[in-house]
């Protein structure tokens, strides 16, 4: 009972394999980095050209994972622990982990500027707060009594900073835009310890999102492309690799304040893990990760052009070397009216 104990707590690391934010007791780096961007997060609207002024996008999202696949798409369930101890063999695994994050967007549109053909400039500013529990049962394939370790954190995550977006509207048919966002390291972080909030690394993304508006900009279709580069993990030779992700959807309004999305993404990393510390190279783990997600959301203007509020749920499918998520999330937009007309046109 003791060696499984403490094999749980490994596992929970090997969840360095399963939990980036439960590391327990290992002091090598997480093999599981996802990327900072989560597609399906923001509504599908969020990237197009806003009229100018001062926005406050409250964005709350609640998920859950119970299963891990593996490089082959197939669900972890059982684990040999022979690499790890050769007097230990296979245990029967189940993994539970639930999260919430609150991400603060205050942004900032400016006027049309001429000069860049009329583009509007972005600017925006996103702390975090993240919450997550996780909890990891092993069962000896021999039947006998098995362990169960769990745990948590919470705190302040990592922030994000949008220093330039550019964005452009022809004739309210098109609209074309450019975000460069990058992504500081400010949760907490340490390899090895169970209670970050953080990843480690910094982070830099691009983005080029398009819509193309039908019947007076009441329907939208959006192609969302992002694509993330990664810096290296703090205090280890591991940099994450770059990955891509394209999301896609079609946004209806139904009547002037409620909206109907639909939503399907492709996530995945295009370049290997590089460093020394890349311990989990010709292992199981090693791999390049990838997720499909599809989404359905409404939204409603309560108080017209001022406050919205939407609500969607997100599901992965597909998944390689990562966990499926179900995720839950509400998001409240509120158009200040500070800093610039809000109106269309301004």
């Amino acid at each position: 009972m003791i060696r499984f104990a403490t094999w749980a707590s490994v596992i929970a690391l090997s969840a360095a394999a399963f939990v980036p934010i439960a590391r327990a007791q290992l002091t090598r780096p997480s093999s599981l980095h996802v990327g900072f961007y989560q597609p399906g997060v923001a509504n599908l609207r969020d990237y197009a050209t806003p009229p100018a002024g001062f926005y406050i996008i409250d964005y709350n999202i609640w998920t859950k994972s119970d299963g891990y696949y593996d490089r082959n798409g197939d669900r972890v369930d059982e684990v040999d622990l022979s690499q790890i101890d050769p007097s230990l063999g296979s245990v029967n695994l189940d993994l539970d982990e639930k999260a919430y994050v609150n991400a603060l967007v205050i942004a900032w549109v400016s006027r049309r500027l001429e000069p860049f053909g009329d583009a509007r400039y972005v600017a925006a500013l996103v702390p975090t707060f993240v919450s997550a529990n996780y909890r990891v049962s092993v069962y000896p394939a021999d039947g006998t009594n098995g362990a169960r370790a769990e745990g948590g954190a919470g705190g302040f995550g990592d922030m994000a900073f949008i220093p330039l977006g550019l964005a452009w509207s022809f004739d309210q048919k098109f609209d074309l835009s450019f975000f460069y966002t990058v992504y500081a390291p400010t949760g907490r972080y340490e390899t090895g310890a169970d209670d970050n909030t953080g990843v480690g690394y910094w982070g830099h993304q691009f983005q080029v999102p398009f819509y193309v508006y039908f019947l007076d900009q009441a329907t939208a279709l959006a192609v969302i492309p992002t694509f993330e580069v990664n810096n290296r993990i703090s205090g280890t030779n591991v940099r994450p690799g770059s990955r891509f992700t394209l999301e896609y959807g079609i946004s209806q309004y139904f009547t002037e304040w409620l909206e109907l999305m639909i939503v399907n993404a492709h996530s995945l990393q295009v370049e290997d893990d590089k460093g020394s510390d890349v311990w989990w190279r010709g292992t199981r783990l090693d791999g390049k990760d990838r997720k499909n997600t599809v989404v359905v959301g409404v939204g409603a203007w309560p108080w017209k052009e001022r406050l919205y509020l939407s609500f969607k749920y997100a599901r992965d499918y597909a998944v390689r070397q990562r966990f499926v998520n179900n995720t839950f999330s509400l998001t409240l937009t509120f158009v200040t009216g500070l800093l610039g007309d809000p109106a269309p046109g301004g």
